[in-house]
């Protein structure tokens, strides 16, 4: 599965929704991997790398940038 946080995990409330709906993705659908695209926080993938899904993250433009930068 192939999904984003890229500003979707902003504030609390955008957070606690977007942790509700991988919930129920990784329930229904059962996926052995999970590609994100931006930042992928232990808060909230950690739990699915435990069961053993393998979770990759793919670094947005301005991810990448900031890394440059620095």
């Amino acid at each position: 599965m192939a999904i984003s946080t890229n500003g979707c995990i902003r504030n609390k409330t955008d957070r606690y929704y977007f942790t509700k709906g991988l919930a129920k993705m990784v329930e229904v659908l059962t996926p052995n991997t999970i590609i994100n695209y931006s930042y992928t926080p232990d808060d909230i993938f950690g739990q699915y790398k435990d069961q053993g899904i393998e979770i990759i993250q793919i670094e947005n433009y301005a991810l990448t940038v900031r890394k440059a930068v620095v």
